[in-house]
């Protein structure tokens, strides 16, 4: 191979390289409808996880044993949630009884809840120590 045909082939060569690397610094394509779709895609599989599970913190101000329902006042409010026999309640890391929560007025707790329709289902009460 003479001078003047390697000399060609890495003019070849390298202009090979500039072209292919030209490619990292394009533009990116503009977004389409399935562009869009795609990158909803990662969403639509966070949601068949299941219902986002919402706390609220505030202080115990009554708990209904009648109507098991137990009322959280919080800086905005009085929030009542309705306690449902799989709803975990602790008092640090002790399981305790759903009526001992009668006792525990003025007591600092965090409800962990999801809501569908209108209704919230508690899925846990964390009770702080005294």
């Amino acid at each position: 191979m003479s001078a003047m045909n390697r000399r060609l082939a890495w003019l070849a060569l390298l202009t090979a390289i500039l072209i292919a690397g030209a490619g990292l610094y394009a533009r990116p394509p503009r977004a389409t409808a399935q562009a869009n779709l795609l990158a909803s895609a990662p969403l639509a599989a966070a949601d068949e996880r299941g219902p986002t599970v919402l706390s609220v913190r505030g202080t115990i101000a009554r708990y209904d044993v009648a109507s098991r329902t137990l009322s959280l006042a919080t800086v905005d409010g009085t929030w009542s949630f309705p306690i449902v026999e799989t709803t975990r309640i602790r008092r640090g890391w002790r399981t305790i009884a759903v009526n001992d929560l009668q006792a525990l007025a003025h007591v600092e707790a965090t409800v962990r809840y999801t809501e569908s329709g209108g209704r919230r289902l508690v899925r846990s009460v964390h009770v702080f120590a005294k």
